[in-house]
């Protein structure tokens, strides 16, 4: 993937080095997710927006993890 401008603090834009199509990456901290009390709220929005196929809600194409993160692949959100 390939870093593109930063649209929010938790979000980055990253280009698929193959297809060149861009996705949204969204990075939770964990400790900041527990931190906060935040774990079901997270829960919550990965069950959501798994089930969710509507032209009106950003499609969720995957979750990942690692030791100190939560990622969100995400459909690019265009403004307008």
């Amino acid at each position: 993937m390939k870093y593109l401008p930063r649209p929010s603090p938790f979000t980055t834009l990253e280009q698929h080095q193959k297809t060149g199509k861009t996705y949204a990456l969204k990075k939770l901290s964990k400790g900041f997710v527990v931190k906060t009390k935040m774990q079901e709220g997270v829960r919550r929005e990965k069950t959501i927006l798994s089930i969710c196929d509507s032209d009106f809600i950003i499609k969720l194409f995957a979750t990942f993890k690692d030791s100190q993160h939560l990622y969100f692949l995400r459909a690019r959100r265009f403004p307008g």
